[in-house]
């Protein structure tokens, strides 16, 4: 939370209550932090603003305090979060989780006087004069874990269970491993968050003390990789899983199964059992309540995501 009215309401109110201070309290130095600290506030979700050299000054000053930062996910073009676009156009609060993103509109240049022309870089069908890239630190947590980070956040608002899934897999899986990741095995982490998930391109904000980058040539990057299901019964005793069609899957596709911490098992489909009626069936469709088997002769668990190689 960050409100100061709700915060001492709830310690009144729920003393054992654990307290993590929002970001859009806009904590960016150690006073603020040690502020909050003599609030009881436990942990301190850092604004997107802070630096490097700012975390540990915070670390240094108020070291009881447990410190939260953005890891990976959009940036807000406002001031950590305090955007009105999105209420003043639709009436959705972007303070209250419901924003629809006005940045990533195009916007069409609107001439006026001669003398007061607006110039801007746009393309065919628009400009993207706020659009800003996507936060990737993938590379540099072990730099912020010794900064003082203890909670590392990916912003996933109305993301789908497959961008959640590539996520938290890739960065779970680097942080269990963090003392003994190679430079390929890093690099191919990257390359996978830049390939296989919709990206608007990366920056690493403003955590090194650099403006944040924006993005002026679309709303987002292509990608070759489709979310196509997730296993809601792990294998049987045929080895079949069973999975909920998201988008369409058919015979021939080349299909990558992540599994927790980012481990992936890949298949071409050579059959595919329509398991409500018992037969097998040449494609599938998201939208039509269908559950469908795949045989695999590996343990797959239950909620692992399924995606789809695209055709170019």
């Amino acid at each position: 939370m960050s409100d100061p009215g709700i915060i001492s309401i709830i310690k009144k109110y729920w003393k054992n209550c654990e307290i993590h201070l929002s970001t859009q309290a806009n904590c960016t130095n150690w006073q603020s932090a040690k502020f909050w600290h003599n609030q009881g506030i436990k942990r301190i979700i850092l604004g997107r603003e802070t630096t490097i050299e700012e975390i540990k000054e915070i670390h240094k000053k108020v070291p009881k305090v447990e410190l939260e930062y953005f890891i990976h996910g959009a940036m807000c073009m406002a001031y950590s979060g305090r955007c009105f676009l999105s209420k003043y156009y639709m009436n959705k609060s972007a303070n209250l989780g419901d924003c629809v993103q006005p940045c990533r509109w195009k916007y069409i240049v609107a001439k006026g006087h001669k003398d007061k022309e607006l110039k801007l870089i746009e393309e065919e069908h628009g400009s993207y004069i706020l659009n800003a890239k996507d936060l990737c630190l993938l590379k540099y947590i072990k730099k912020m874990q010794k900064a003082g980070i203890v909670s590392f956040k990916i912003e996933g608002r109305a993301k789908s269970a497959y961008y959640q899934a590539v996520t938290s897999g890739i960065y779970s899986y680097l942080i269990k491993n963090i003392n003994k990741i190679s430079n390929n095995k890093l690099n191919f982490l990257y390359k996978e968050l830049q390939t296989k998930i919709i990206n608007r391109g990366y920056s690493t904000g403003f955590l090194f003390g650099d403006k944040s980058d924006q993005n002026i040539k679309n709303t987002h990057q292509k990608c070759n990789w489709e979310f196509c299901g997730i296993v809601i019964k792990k294998n049987d005793e045929n080895n079949i899983i069973h999975i909920k069609v998201h988008n369409s899957i058919k015979i021939n596709d080349i299909i990558e199964i992540i599994l927790p911490y980012y481990k992936i098992e890949q298949i071409k489909i050579k059959k595919l059992i329509n398991i409500s009626k018992n037969i097998e069936i040449k494609k599938a469709h998201g939208g039509q309540n269908m559950i469908i088997g795949i045989k695999i002769n590996k343990n797959i668990p239950k909620y692992s995501v399924l995606r789809r190689k695209l055709n170019k």
